[in-house]
């Protein structure tokens, strides 16, 4: 039997890794933002944490994005130009090739690409110096999210950007 600890123990990690996310309704996104925007249809998720994909793409998939993914730096390249996504996340530490080179390799080619960059790299009164350490926005970024991420900071950042662009 699981004591009352253990289980609220539990629920805060599958919280924070995004296993349990609440279901996308009126309460946790404005009734706008219970599925994509139109102009942004397409995602390629980068992560070398397959559960982390696995389990966002499913989510994802039911607010009406097509979710692609890749697992490295330069899986993300070879893909991002084989499919051509409207928005990458991308993740800033990844083995092969890092996030930053792969945003860098994208941009240079692709000036225009919506990338938002992802890290675990600290918390929220750290983050915005990390950034300007890992130079991010003058890499291009168009935006940064701390992980652990979930759908609704995903999609929320997305209509930011399909706002905004």
């Amino acid at each position: 039997m699981e004591n009352n600890n253990s289980k609220t123990n539990r629920e805060n990690i599958n919280k924070n890794l995004g296993i349990n996310d609440p279901p996308l309704t009126i309460g946790n996104l404005s009734a706008s933002k219970e599925k994509r925007p139109d102009s942004i249809k397409t995602i390629l998720f980068v992560d070398d944490h397959k559960f982390i994909i696995r389990n966002l793409r499913n989510k994802l998939e039911a607010i009406g994005y097509k979710v692609y993914s890749a697992y490295n730096g330069q899986e993300a390249v070879d893909e991002y130009f084989k499919i051509k996504p409207d928005i990458v996340f991308l993740d800033v530490v990844m083995p092969v090739k890092d996030g930053i080179t792969a945003l860098k390799e994208i941009k240079r080619i692709v000036p225009t690409s919506k990338i938002v960059m992802m890290s675990g790299l600290g918390f929220d009164d750290e983050i915005a110096e990390n950034i300007k350490i890992l130079g991010l926005v003058e890499k291009g970024a168009d935006g940064f999210l701390i992980k652990p991420v979930n759908v609704v900071s995903i999609n929320k950042k997305v209509w930011d950007l399909a706002v905004n662009s």
